[in-house]
């Protein structure tokens, strides 16, 4: 405290401060009252209307006459009972694992088969378009890499055309690029256990 200076003031400055800084937060992160719950408006009672004549066909005219409202529809109606009977269940969470992991990442044995198709020799140089495959027996060996299209490959014909590839990609000896010895992959019988 300076000399000379009250000790009430300073307080009565603090407090004033405190003040201030209580009302800007509560008028920051106060929330606003929540609106109250208004009723539609009720339609205005319509009078009786009595026809003079109950012969007298229909003029055409809206009367003020209250019409019925059409029943209102679900958001998300029910299934019907055939939907409901193909629906397949839940999964079971613990039955069966959301992300494979250790064993679980390789394919089971057999389920992969070999591609066969025309063997890459180690000096042989590639052109555009083509990839070697690299592939391993389900007991561990290694077999010789084999010819594969690239994904993005278009293979044209003398006149330009575009020939389609086969699904798995595999280059059959006919369309073996020029110069390139043609030999297939033999997959070897698997060890016995």
């Amino acid at each position: 405290m300076a000399p000379g200076a009250k000790p009430g003031k300073s307080i009565v400055l603090i407090a004033t401060a405190v003040s201030v800084a209580c009302l800007a937060l509560l008028v920051l992160f106060g929330r606003p009252p929540a609106p109250a719950p208004t009723e539609p408006a009720a339609p205005p009672a319509a009078a009786a209307v009595e026809p003079s004549d109950p012969t007298a066909e229909p003029s055409g005219e809206l009367s003020d006459v209250p019409q019925p409202r059409a029943p209102v529809q679900e958001a998300y109606p029910p299934p019907s009972p055939d939907e409901a009977a193909s629906a397949e269940p839940e999964p079971d969470a613990e039955a069966a694992p959301a992300v494979p992991s250790g064993i679980g990442l390789f394919p089971p044995p057999g389920t992969d088969p070999i591609k066969v198709g025309i063997v890459v020799p180690d000096d042989y140089e590639l052109p555009e378009g083509y990839l070697s495959h690299h592939q391993v027996m389900d007991d561990g060996r290694e077999l010789p890499p084999i010819l594969l299209f690239h994904p993005d490959f278009e293979l044209l014909d003398e006149t330009g055309h575009q020939i389609p590839l086969p699904l798995d990609h595999v280059v059959p000896p006919e369309l073996a690029p020029p110069g390139m010895p043609v030999e297939l992959l033999v997959v070897p019988s698997p060890l016995e256990e």
